[in-house]
């Protein structure tokens, strides 16, 4: 659109284009309103968001609880940021060369992606920005991992509900929504049978590849 001075700059148009994007990606049409109506219930902010040029593209929010933790749509966090780091390297089995704040990649680090995997999600108390953390799940699908679906807020508040039981709570939604997607893997179903010496923590491990 043009301006007053007849030049042209970004118009409201742009916005509308974003938000049908935001829309029609896979992670928002699976998790958006189950984890808006956890974040109502916690008192928690939801953020999902998606890969993009080595950064994690955060697609939407639903600003909840109490004033403290700002995030915007539409900007960009680091791969390896908190939470968002470690189930992005959990889920899509890619090896991590820095950890948190550009530290070389260690075995503690290594372990926390690990131990996100096993739990099926992550947890950050102040570790990328101090004195804000969230509990953040991956959410994948039969082509790969589609991005990453979080709670944040205050450590402080975040404390009070207990990181493990929003993790496990987190971890249940993005579960549903991947298993909606074509990731079979993430539930398993009572009376299949997986065969010989497939088992769900066996599921767990397979790494998924990152939907770009």
């Amino acid at each position: 659109m043009q301006d007053d001075t007849r030049r042209y700059r970004l118009g409201p148009a742009l916005f509308y284009l974003g938000a049908a994007y935001a829309r029609n990606a896979a992670i928002h049409r699976a998790v958006w309103n189950e984890l808006v109506d956890l974040a109502r219930d916690v008192g928690l902010t939801a953020v999902i968001a998606v890969p993009w040029e080595d950064h994690h593209l955060i697609l939407n929010v639903h600003r909840g609880g109490p004033p403290g933790v700002e995030v915007a749509v539409g900007g960009r966090v680091p791969l390896d940021a908190g939470a968002w780091g470690k189930v992005y390297y959990a889920w899509t089995g890619l090896t991590p060369h820095k950890g948190p704040g550009g530290r070389t990649a260690d075995d503690s680090y290594r372990d926390m992606i690990a131990a996100a995997r096993d739990h099926g999600y992550a947890t950050d108390a102040g570790e990328f920005t101090p004195g804000s953390g969230g509990v953040a799940s991956a959410i994948t699908s039969e082509h790969g991992f589609e991005g990453v679906a979080a709670l944040v807020g205050t450590v402080n508040r975040l404390s009070e509900l207990g990181f493990v039981q929003l993790g496990e709570r987190l971890g249940a939604v993005a579960s549903r929504a991947s298993y909606a997607l074509g990731d079979h893997a993430r539930i398993k179903l009572l009376g299949v049978d997986e065969g010989p010496g497939v088992t769900r923590s066996r599921l767990r491990q397979e790494p998924s590849r990152v939907r770009r």
